[in-house]
């Protein structure tokens, strides 16, 4: 079965197609499921239904208001109360509970600082069983 309409078929309200038919990154959360568009927006899945799109700068409505816009990928932390973003060399880390980069990430972090390995423009970064996997091309990178 086409991996698409396995996830339509598990998440009947979903409603992804035509409504988020481009997104560049996915990011799960506690019972929510958010989904990154190109035009700095995102859609939220929550309780089979899809919202539209929110500006992730706007500070009324935005679950995101402070995170920099075009990252590259995300991932959240075993502890779901982290979620790292990175852009470019820079890594930033976003409290959910205060909705707030942590100190020292306002401007975010150096990769290398952070990883202690130089490595740009991520294509997609996962935590499995307690190591960060951070894939860059053909690359995988894997940290404790």
């Amino acid at each position: 079965m086409h991996k698409l309409k396995e996830i339509l078929l598990k998440y009947p309200g979903l409603g992804l197609i035509p409504t988020v038919n481009k997104f560049f990154t996915a990011l799960g959360v506690d019972t929510k499921i958010y989904f990154f568009d190109d035009k700095d927006r995102y859609f939220k899945y929550q309780g089979e239904e899809l919202s539209k799109g929110i500006d992730i700068k706007d500070s009324d409505n935005s679950d995101f208001p402070v995170i920099p816009l075009k990252f590259d990928c995300a991932l959240n932390t075993e502890e779901n109360s982290i979620i790292m973003f990175f852009k470019g060399t820079k890594v930033y880390r976003y409290d959910i509970s205060s909705e707030k980069l942590e100190s020292g990430y306002t401007d975010g972090k150096d990769i290398k600082d952070e990883f202690g390995e130089d490595i740009k423009n991520i294509d997609a970064a996962v935590l499995f069983e307690g190591d960060y996997y951070l894939f860059k091309k053909q690359q995988i990178k894997i940290f404790e």
